[in-house]
């Protein structure tokens, strides 16, 4: 596997790694690469406020997926902002946080992962991962705001969020499947899907657009709404969820 990493170590003035950010970004037309900048080992990133960003390509003839995991943060705003337009990438966000910030992108499967240093807390942190590709899958944990639009009518969208992740979702899909726990919530009335699968644990709130069929599991105290107007519907309630067509 060919695989590119770049990393500034700790011995690493911050101004250094600053302007190896803020600039134009590392740049790769093809290979699997790594961009890995692991300056502070601190317990606790407190967000200094000035804003830096990496900019680098990536392949324009493939769909990738995302997953944001592994982020410990408190009075952070993590955001993820998808448009299939394009073939680069932005990641943004306080400088200081950046170096315990690591974003992988896997050519060989189309795996896109944000992460952070084990055992780091960022706090009052503003994090915004930009996707200008095609991504037909997402899977993110914790408190994320993710504003998502699909690739032209993929065949199939994954939709996967624990915690109190907030997702808008817009575009249109053969079939899309929902998993979704904790607190997440999901706007996706205007992700126009053909078949739609739905499985809401604990107190989730969401609507989607069904336009042949849905099949819907919720429990606990999860709240689902649907919209369109499909010939086959499944529903199965447990707990004190509901399932309505609005």
């Amino acid at each position: 596997m060919n695989k590119k990493i770049i990393k500034a170590f700790a011995g690493v003035c911050l101004a250094a790694a600053a302007m190896s950010l803020s600039g134009c970004g590392e740049k790769d037309s093809g290979a699997n690469f790594t961009i890995d900048i692991a300056g502070s080992y601190d317990n606790k990133i407190e967000g200094n406020g000035n804003l830096s960003s990496n900019t680098f390509e990536l392949s324009a003839d493939r769909t990738y997926k995302l997953v944001l995991s592994g982020i410990s943060r408190s009075n952070s705003t993590f955001k993820a902002v998808i448009d299939p337009t394009g073939n680069n990438a932005v990641l943004e966000a306080d400088e200081n946080a950046l170096v315990d910030l690591k974003l992988n992108v896997d050519e060989n499967s189309g795996t896109i992962t944000l992460s952070g240093t084990e055992g780091t807390m960022f706090s009052n942190v503003a994090c915004t991962l930009t996707l200008n590709v095609p991504v037909n899958s997402i899977s993110a944990d914790g408190d994320t705001i993710i504003d998502y639009k699909t690739p032209e009518n993929p065949d199939s969208v994954d939709i996967t969020a624990s915690g109190s992740v907030k997702i808008t979702a817009a575009g249109s899909a053969e079939k899309v499947v929902y998993k979704l726990s904790g607190s997440a919530s999901l706007s996706a009335g205007e992700l126009k899907a053909k078949d739609v699968e739905v499985d809401a644990s604990g107190s989730v709130n969401c609507n989607v657009y069904a336009e042949n069929s849905i099949n819907v599991t919720a429990s606990g105290s999860s709240s689902v709404t649907y919209s369109g107007d499909p010939d086959t519907v499944n529903e199965n309630a447990s707990g004190m969820a509901s399932i309505n067509k609005k």
